[in-house]
């Protein structure tokens, strides 16, 4: 009763008073509000988490890369709601209520206020930041293909000079390997699976030409 009447004058008193000072006064009248504010906003805040943590290991389990925007994203709600968790738990709100006996501890009571006030905006921002079009990605998967169906035919002979010019191209003294031969005997072919297999092994070639 006598807190209620306290918290009564008080907003009276708050709505004429300049708006640095009624500010500080709202902190201390609009402490539970505030609080129930920012519980609402928490819970906001984790379906959101929920609804997203199930899009991503869907993504996943189809074989898509989640991206890292998105995992910094999920990362940051746990620290706000690691945050907000913490100052629900601050052992100074078991101090703001009142009695007849006693008044309320309006310093403890205006910093709880203004502390949720502050974990409510951040809380918010994390919200506006997690809506998310696209949250994967297919990965570029290297494929590797039979020579047959590569239109490649390992004929014996091809298979040694093959073998020769792989063997060249690990060597880093050498700049530039020459295909030479006549006409229709298979040079582009050889060529191209040089290019193919320099590229399955991981060699960087600028450039290959028959002759």
């Amino acid at each position: 009763m006598a807190c209620d009447i306290v918290i009564a004058v008080a907003s009276k008193v708050a709505e004429y008073a300049v708006a640095p000072v009624g500010r500080q006064l709202g902190y201390v009248i609009f402490y539970r509000s505030n609080v129930e504010d920012l519980n609402t906003k928490l819970q906001n805040l984790e379906a959101a988490k929920v609804a997203l943590q199930r899009r991503a290991d869907a993504a996943k389990h189809n074989g898509e890369v989640i991206h890292d925007h998105v995992q910094a994203w999920l990362v940051k709600v746990d620290d706000t709601v690691a945050k907000a968790n913490g100052f629900q738990n601050n052992e100074g709100h078991a101090r703001v209520g009142c009695s007849i006996r006693s008044i309320p501890n309006l310093w403890t009571r205006h910093q709880l206020s203004r502390k949720a006030t502050k974990v409510m905006e951040e809380i918010s921002q994390v919200l506006t930041q997690g809506s998310f079009d696209e949250i994967s990605y297919l990965p570029h998967l290297p494929v590797a293909f039979p020579p047959s169906a590569r239109g490649y035919e390992p004929l014996l002979s091809r298979t040694a000079l093959l073998n020769e010019i792989m063997q060249e191209l690990k060597d880093d003294n050498i700049h530039m390997i020459g295909v030479c031969g006549m006409g229709g005997v298979g040079k582009s072919t050889l060529v191209k699976e040089v290019a193919w297999q320099a590229e399955h092994d991981g060699f960087s070639v600028q450039s290959l030409w028959p002759m």
